[in-house]
């Protein structure tokens, strides 16, 4: 009997809902003031908004009776959904904004990590546990989110701000195998 693999796809809701939107994947390189498009929120008392997050697919199927896992997890900054204040465009407060998304890639990071040792046995297991997984790590990265800005006063603590851009970075660099 001839072999198939039937792969099964699975993407988060949000996925589905800003598929059309623009986005940029988290790279090296850093986000400028251009990349924020979204008109700002004048009622805010916030001078930025800097929306980004992590999504995944993944796919499992079988192979001569040996299950086949395979993923893609990657961080995103929403363009369309990030906004600045005219003339609130700072280099402090834009590497404030950059944080926020590199905070995503860790997480994203962190995912990717835990999926390399993911081996599921059937799809009901793998349905089951990255369902579990994610929303752990997503739960994770809003806490550590709002600790950040809680902790910089959204970036008016330049000392804590400088502490966090230290911290983010160490730990992006303890997870630099598991970069995008």
């Amino acid at each position: 009997m001839r072999n198939q693999i039937f792969l099964f796809s699975f993407l988060l809701l949000s996925l589905f809902q800003l598929q059309a939107q623009e986005k940029l994947e988290w790279t090296e390189e850093k986000l400028t003031w251009k990349d924020f498009e979204a008109k700002p929120n004048r009622q805010s008392h916030f001078l930025a908004n800097t929306n980004s997050g992590f999504s995944y697919t993944w796919g499992f199927g079988m192979q001569a009776s040996k299950p086949i896992f395979t993923y893609e997890v990657h961080a995103y900054f929403y363009p369309e959904q990030s906004w600045v204040k005219k003339g609130k465009e700072t280099p402090t407060l834009l590497a404030h904004e950059q944080l926020h998304f590199d905070i995503s890639e860790l997480y994203a990071r962190k995912m990717r990590k835990w999926l390399s040792n993911f081996s599921p046995k059937s799809l009901n297991e793998a349905k089951a546990k990255l369902k579990k997984m994610h929303k752990q790590v997503e739960s994770e990265r809003i806490k550590m989110q709002k600790a950040y800005d809680k902790e910089t006063n959204h970036g008016m603590l330049l000392e804590e701000q400088k502490r966090w851009q230290k911290e983010v970075n160490q730990a992006l660099e303890l997870l630099a195998e598991f970069s995008s």
